[in-house]
């Protein structure tokens, strides 16, 4: 895998939605499923975080990996554990509230494929 997007959330079901949205139609328009992933950490939302995950992830055939906390351990523990799951040779930490314009996300990939850019 190239890229790993890591979403840690907690209680922001509206703007994850939109955001995961957004990237899967991103990544289907770039034909780049093979190379990004989505890997999401829900903080124990109390909300329907959870439930809409599953949903999104039920109707793409775009690879996102969702992870449950078994109770709430705070950001930066989930913003690590996101990141411990990543195997990618890049990694893009996300807010789940944090949109990426179209073109922006096109001129990383393509930095990423002619490896040009080192970090995100």
């Amino acid at each position: 895998m190239l890229l790993d997007i890591l979403i840690p959330t907690y209680n922001r079901v509206e703007p994850l939605k939109k955001n995961l949205i957004l990237l899967i139609d991103y990544i289907n328009r770039l034909e780049c499923k093979d190379n990004v992933c989505i890997i999401v950490s829900d903080n124990f939302s109390s909300d329907s975080t959870f439930d809409v995950l599953n949903i999104l992830k039920s109707n793409t055939d775009v690879k996102v990996i969702i992870y449950r906390q078994e109770e709430n351990i705070g950001l930066e523990r989930n913003a690590v554990f996101v990141l411990s799951k990543s195997s990618a040779n890049y990694a893009m930490f996300l807010g789940d509230d944090d949109f990426l314009q179209f073109e922006y996300f096109k001129k990383v990939l393509e930095n990423l494929y002619s490896g040009k850019l080192a970090c995100i």
